[in-house]
């Protein structure tokens, strides 16, 4: 996945998120479930797109 469509997955991702939010709980599973779903794709951005490198 290149770093632009990452970019769109994240922000589709954030969208449904807070949606999905607004009429649960932050502690519903659904919303947990989405969160983790979020996580994994901005670790996965960071990792493959961060301009630091470790030495």
């Amino acid at each position: 996945m290149d770093r632009k469509d990452l970019v769109k997955e994240i922000a589709s991702y954030r969208c449904t998120m807070n949606r999905l939010s607004k009429g649960k709980s932050l502690t519903d599973p659904d919303v947990i479930k989405l969160r983790q779903g979020l996580d994994i794709l901005i670790h996965k951005y960071y990792f493959e797109f961060s301009s630091t490198s470790v030495s």
